[in-house]
C-alpha cells in the first residue's frame, strides 16, 4: 500500500488562505495585509520567550498586531500585523486562521471570548477545506 504525503502549505498559499479568510470576514485588504513568516520550533520559542517570557509554553502561532510590532511597509502597502507560524507542524492553514483571527480583535483569555473564536474559527477552517 503506498501511502499518500500531504503537501504543507508554503508562503503562497497561506497568503492565499489569508485573503480568503479576509473575505469571508468581511474585512477589505484597505485594512492591511497579515505578513506571514514560517519559522522552525526553536525560533518560535525563542521569538515567544523574548516577547512572552514563558519559554516553557510551546508556541505554534503568534501574532502581532502592526501597532505592536511597527515595521516599515513598502509604499502603498498596509501591514495588518505579523503571524509566525511553526513549520515543522502540518496544521498550519489552522494555526494561520488562529493568529489571523488574533490581529482582527479576537481573544481567548475568557470562556465566551474562547467559544466565540473557536466557532469562528471552526466556519474558516470549513471554507478553506471546501475550496
Amino acid at each position: 500500500m503506498k501511502s499518500v504525503r500531504r503537501r504543507l502549505p508554503g508562503l503562497v498559499e497561506l497568503h492565499r488562505i489569508a485573503a480568503l479568510a479576509m473575505r469571508e470576514l468581511g474585512i477589505t485588504t484597505k485594512l492591511g495585509r497579515p505578513e506571514i513568516f514560517l519559522l522552525r520550533r526553536k525560533e518560535m520559542e525563542a521569538l515567544a520567550a523574548h516577547f512572552f517570557r514563558r519559554p516553557e509554553q510551546h508556541a505554534n502561532v503568534l501574532a502581532f498586531e502592526a501597532d505592536d510590532f511597527p515595521h516599515p511597509a513598502p509604499r502603498g502597502q498596509k501591514f495588518l500585523g505579523q503571524i509566525y507560524l511553526n513549520q515543522d507542524l502540518s496544521n498550519r492553514s489552522e494555526l494561520l486562521i488562529h493568529g489571523l483571527l488574533h490581529l482582527l480583535g479576537y481573544r481567548h483569555g475568557r470562556a465566551r471570548d474562547m467559544i466565540r473564536m473557536q466557532r469562528r474559527e471552526k466556519e474558516l477552517r470549513r471554507l478553506i477545506n471546501d475550496q
